[in-house]
């Protein structure tokens, strides 16, 4: 099969998981959003933060040696396996042990309770790790995505059982905990590999000297992720970090999961390439003009529709929540482009560059974040607008060197499709102010105009340009209507 073919298939079926398995979340939070307070989205917030960073340690980067390893044998995986078992249990520990002190600092004697039972999830996964690496390794997009897609469904009902049983912020916990353990027990039933429990100390440190420099790299850029659920918790109120929280769930299934379906297959693609700088640099400019193209479509649009899209899902009650998705929607515009970037790093094998990076981005731009917090909560955004552009030309460097895709010909190839999504973006908002405000459905018809608006002037303009993009997809769509036929 091409590596063409394996993108679109790859694509197709990661595609299928966001939609279904995304969904589910997007549709339970929002159900859940109805029923809790933004009290208890706040409190759940820092608890998986802490998980987060924590699961992030116990990986140690191993996980993209093992892919990025060309011949990765059994004896690899066993390593891996003991290594990440044993990290994992030592952390939910100290996690354990940390969380009244944690409780007492944000003043949340509940928190406490939460860590115990949310911090097994980093046990749990350590026993799924290696049979999800060797799909991915093995572009298996297909079996990971129908586990992925009834593991979320399975906990989705779950956590609404709970919650429409009055066990108020236990059905959040019961949400992400019950997922990633219903992923593992599907993961054992449908995969062959067991573990022999053999850890070979010589294997483990040769991908342990590739994947630390990973974990370094990713620890910081898993702190940075988080450091605004910690200050916002801390600095303002759990309440203002649960409408934070909440912006950030109408966004992230747009910018991150976009993104993360385009990675999930680019990254092992890419892989494949490493040698051939040529075509590595034409498949990783292909891969990043499709991203920008499906993700500042979706991130103005969304931007645009805030107000109507928050309102009428979940309740006047989180109306704080628009303007703080509006500004989360320009940073998570550009996500796509810091994770391709880095992803070239890892692909060429130089992850001592990944860490450096990593390092100097942080020094640089860290403070942002500790001096607009003293601030407001809106300034703290501002602030990670910044630095989330300031990124983009950090990462986008080294693209330069290592397969000679300039910063200058990166923004060459984004300009027209940032043009499109600002003329999207003008247009929606601009006849979503010209809807007269006298009737109670005033946000239906809002919405409605806008969407059509911004569907139009979409297609329109894609028609008269012709990006290489939409016409693939205007193609695929057409032969999937052919075949139905």
């Amino acid at each position: 099969m091409s590596l063409k073919s394996q993108a679109i298939k790859g694509f197709s079926w990661s595609l299928f998981e966001n939609i279904f398995s995304q969904g589910t979340v997007f549709l339970v939070y929002v159900i859940l959003a109805r029923l809790l307070t933004p009290e208890d989205f706040g409190a759940i917030a820092i608890v998986m933060a802490i998980v987060s960073i924590s699961d992030t340690i116990a990986d140690g980067g191993l996980g993209s040696a093992l892919i990025q390893k060309e011949n990765a044998t059994d004896d690899d995986y066993n390593s891996v396996f003991v290594s990440n078992f044993i990290f994992s249990a030592l952390l939910y520990l100290l996690l354990v042990i940390l969380a009244e002190p944690i409780a007492l600092a944000y003043d949340q004697p509940n928190l406490s309770k939460l860590m115990y039972v949310t911090g097994s999830i980093l046990i749990i996964h350590s026993f799924s790790t290696i049979q999800l690496t060797m799909m991915d390794k093995h572009l298996d997009f297909k079996t990971a995505s129908i586990i992925n897609v009834l593991s979320t469904v399975i906990s989705g009902a779950v956590a609404l059982a709970l919650a429409f049983a009055g066990f108020g912020i236990w059905s959040l916990v019961a949400f992400v905990v019950s997922e990633p353990l219903t992923e593992t027990l599907m993961v054992w039933f449908v995969h062959k590999w067991r573990p022999s429990f053999k850890f070979v100390k010589k294997n483990f440190l040769e991908l342990l000297n590739f994947g630390y420099k990973l974990l370094f790299a990713e620890l910081i850029t898993a702190l940075y992720g988080n450091i605004y659920y910690f200050l916002i918790g801390y600095f303002f109120s759990t309440r203002t970090l649960g409408f934070y929280t909440k912006a950030q769930q109408f966004q992230v299934p747009l910018s991150g999961y976009i993104t993360g379906t385009i990675t999930n297959i680019s990254f092992p693609i890419l892989s494949t390439l490493q040698s051939d700088e040529e075509r590595l640099r034409s498949v990783f400019s292909k891969f990043l003009k499709f991203s920008v193209f499906i993700n500042f479509t979706a991130l103005v649009m969304l931007a645009a529709m805030a107000e109507p899209v928050v309102i009428l899902l979940i309740g006047e009650k989180w109306r704080v929540s628009v303007f703080y998705l509006q500004l989360l929607c320009v940073p998570g515009m550009l996500y796509p482009l810091h994770l391709l970037n880095l992803d070239l790093l890892v692909v060429k094998g130089v992850s001592d560059k990944y860490l450096r990076l990593e390092i100097i981005k942080k020094i640089i731009l860290i403070p942002l974040v500790f001096i607009t917090a003293f601030f407001s909560i809106e300034v703290m955004l501002y602030g990670l607008i910044v630095f989330s552009i300031t990124e983009y030309f950090i990462n986008s460097s080294y693209s330069k060197k290592l397969i000679g895709y300039t910063v200058k010909a990166q923004l060459k190839d984004i300009c027209p499709y940032f043009f499109m999504a600002l003329l999207i973006f003008g247009s929606m908002y601009g006849v979503g102010l010209l809807v007269p405000e006298t009737t109670e459905n005033h946000l239906y018809k809002q919405g409605i105009v806008q969407l059509l608006t911004g569907l139009i002037v979409f297609f329109v303009f894609n028609e008269i340009v012709k990006f290489e993009e939409y016409i693939e997809m205007k193609l695929r769509i057409i032969q999937l209507f052919k075949r139905k036929k």
